[in-house]
């Protein structure tokens, strides 16, 4: 039996030491620990890549259909814009220590 901790870094750490232990332990078979919750820290722990990866192509793809247009100045204006926004959004959420997670991936790539 696993605990689960309510923080992501917990998850993390206890998902690592298992999966270590388990690695130390299995003697050249073929096994794989798996605990529910290991789901969704393997998705929460490389969430930061998704955040960036997902914006980047939004943002691309918005600023490439503007393009088709607008006048490429304004298309840069609005670029800059959408920067400022998210740029926004991840300091307010550096500062109320919001973590990087589902909720938040879904915040950020609405706006």
């Amino acid at each position: 039996s696993i605990n689960v901790p309510d923080t992501l870094d917990g998850r993390f750490a206890t998902m690592t030491s298992a999966r270590a232990k388990v690695a130390e332990e299995k003697a050249g078979l073929n096994v794989e620990i798996y605990s529910y919750f290991f789901v969704f820290s393997d998705r929460d722990d490389m969430i930061t890549e998704l955040i960036f990866g997902t914006l980047a192509y939004a943002a691309a793809a918005v600023l490439g259909a503007l393009l088709l247009f607008l006048h490429v100045f304004t298309v840069l204006l609005i670029g800059v814009g959408i920067a400022a926004v998210d740029g926004g959004l991840f300091c307010v959420m550096w500062l109320w220590n919001v973590p990087l997670d589902v909720s938040a991936f879904i915040c950020l790539a609405i706006s």
